[in-house]
């Protein structure tokens, strides 16, 4: 569910208030922005902070052993130094927006990877920035618009914890290829040659969640690129490995507090 203390002011939180930016420190070098066009990249870090955004739809982030699906109206932020990967589920165009560390907003939150929800200011600012040949006094009031932003951006929960052992991570990278799959610990454990009880408290033990109630996270995060896109609410369900659309509503209902209809409504 969806973080609510997010919503709070940065100073709430105990962050403090913004630190100043100096124009000094603001070069090409430690504030620009850039877009892609790849569909996919490898494992791969960066010297500076990354605020990673696909306005064209959805993509699948592997970060750490946590798997990120998230869609237009979410930004990531990965902090310098962390080993990431992407894939994004339909061509298009990437943004980013690299940053110094030193410049990053205040408070630990930020030395981690989040999924935060899109401004439309800062979606605008995120499409402003890259190819262009800005004026100091320009880069400056870009970037402290940005980090402004994201002081008082709310947080997304849009993860998919992966299990570590060998058996459970055969388990999940299947269902993660394949959300629709309705192949049960039982017949997992025929196919790896470990017992369902191993693999079951695989999964409780290094997702903190039972195999059931991790595949109706993967199940539900992979439905929204498809709501997003403009998918029917049944076509959805089906493709996300749902028998039932009132199932698949109810458990929507359940993890984001509102209906498919309804979610996709209220953010497009």
């Amino acid at each position: 569910m969806m973080n609510r203390d997010a919503l709070e002011p940065a100073a709430a939180r105990g962050e403090g208030p913004v630190p100043p930016i100096h124009a000094s420190e603001l070069t090409s070098a430690t504030f620009s922005g850039a877009e892609h066009r790849d569909v996919s990249y490898a494992a791969h870090s960066h010297d500076g902070d990354q605020l990673f955004w696909f306005p064209d739809g959805g993509m699948d982030v592997l970060i750490d052993d946590r798997r990120w699906l998230v869609h237009a109206d979410t930004v990531v932020w990965i902090p310098a130094g962390i080993v990431h990967s992407n894939r994004l589920l339909r061509e298009g165009t990437t943004l980013s927006v690299y940053l110094s560390p030193s410049l990053r907003p205040p408070g630990d939150r930020w030395s981690l990877p989040r999924a935060l929800a899109l401004d439309p200011l800062l979606g605008a600012l995120m499409r402003h920035l890259p190819g262009r040949r800005l004026s100091p006094v320009r880069r400056e009031h870009c970037c402290r618009l940005l980090i402004d932003l994201l002081a008082e951006a709310e947080d997304r929960e849009m993860t998919v914890p992966t299990p570590r052992h060998p058996a459970a991570r055969t388990v999940a990278e299947a269902v993660l290829a394949d959300p629709a799959d309705r192949t049960e610990l039982t017949d997992w454990a025929q196919r790896t040659g470990v017992s369902a009880r191993t693999i079951a408290r695989a999964f409780a033990s290094e997702t903190g969640l039972s195999f059931s109630a991790w595949r109706t996270q993967v199940r539900l995060l992979s439905a929204l690129p498809l709501l997003i896109d403009g998918s029917a609410v049944h076509e959805a369900a089906a493709q996300s490995g749902y028998g039932s659309v009132g199932g698949f509503i109810s458990a929507f209902a359940r993890e984001f507090g509102t209906t498919p209809a309804a979610y996709v409504r209220d953010r497009w």
